[in-house]
């Protein structure tokens, strides 16, 4: 993200039209470096525990293909729980839920969709463009991205590939930012069948699950198939109700009723992820997950400072205000 963060400035500078002074370019480095050089205290230290860890040469990342998503995980961003939700103890899909979770709302898709296929004059929408495509070629399995993680790259190999979802996602966001904006100034939008396509094609997925599974490439859907139609049900209807709201106010030449339409969308797409990540990350008593019981109350009894090994999964000590050497560590030595 800083990184990202560095190139856009220097994007945004450079490819102004006026002529700019390069001392801001400077500038701007110099800021960076700084950045750097204040988190050294930790990047200096972890760099050399990188290079003396497990993780440099530990093939779990290569089993998992570095991450890298298959193309199937691209129904994510239309249903997010398409293969089920670990919260529920459903989830049948690649990988972990965490790694592979894209969902930016179906109404924030649109209209991403519609800014991303609409002019390249603004520079910043070329920017964010770019970004979200090479971001996706980083995240999924493509002949561009097995290169990328084959040459073995420092810090890159033995992360995840999904981690990069968290740019896609973030352009994305601009891009709905920018689809909104040219809803709102443009009296006709360019390309608007590109939306409507998208939408069809959500629906001839929806329709192959409910009436034709076994078309489905993916054969672990027929075992599934419970799941996978109960999970349809609301992004459908989100569908429906955000190509609507979408399509008035951009066919509609009344400009307050585009922003009436456009203001509908706000409490849907609010609505939308909160479900999303509430049903992810819910809420129960502490007492079901961290119950007392005879163990951990005798370690509580100990007096003075000791630690323990064992007995108690990792981690899940601290609530207990109790102390051991263990924990979760992968950059193991």
């Amino acid at each position: 993200l800083i990184l990202v963060a560095f190139i856009y400035a220097m994007y945004q500078l450079i490819s102004r039209q006026e002529t700019y002074e390069k001392k801001s370019v400077v500038f701007i480095f110099l800021i960076f470096v700084l950045g750097i050089l204040l988190a050294a205290v930790q990047l200096g230290p972890g760099w050399e525990l990188w290079q003396l860890s497990l993780r440099s040469g530990d093939p779990t990342a290569a089993a998992f293909n570095y991450g890298l998503n298959p193309l199937k995980n691209l129904v994510l961003f239309f249903a997010p729980d398409f293969y089920g939700n670990p919260a529920t103890g459903n989830f049948w899909g690649w990988g972990a839920y965490n790694e592979s979770a894209s969902y930016v709302s179906i109404a924030g898709l649109f209209l991403a969709v519609i800014a991303l296929f609409g002019s390249l004059e603004n520079k910043t929408l070329f920017f964010f463009k770019g970004l979200l495509v090479f971001s996706l070629l980083m995240v999924f399995t493509n002949p561009f991205s097995n290169f990328i993680y084959s040459l073995r790259l420092p810090i890159l190999a033995s992360s995840s590939a999904g981690r990069f979802l968290f740019l896609v996602d973030f352009s994305l966001a601009v891009l709905a930012a920018f689809g909104i904006e040219s809803i709102v100034t443009q009296k006709k939008i360019q390309r608007y069948f590109i939306l409507v396509l998208f939408a069809v094609l959500f629906l001839i997925i929806a329709i192959i699950v409910f009436i034709k599974p076994d078309l489905w490439p993916d054969q672990n859907l027929l075992a599934n198939l419970a799941v996978v139609r109960r999970n349809l049900i609301l992004p459908t209807f989100m569908l429906l109700v955000s190509l609507v709201l979408i399509s008035v106010a951009s066919l509609t030449k009344a400009a307050p009723l585009k922003k009436i339409f456009l203001w509908f969308l706000l409490p849907l797409v609010v609505f939308d992820l909160f479900r999303f990540g509430f049903k992810y990350t819910p809420f129960t008593n502490k007492s079901y997950l961290y119950p007392e019981t005879q163990l951990t109350n005798f370690l509580k009894d100990q007096e003075g400072l000791y630690r323990f090994t064992g007995l108690i999964p990792q981690s899940m000590f601290i609530p207990y205000n109790l102390s051991s050497p263990e924990g979760y560590e992968p950059l193991m030595i």
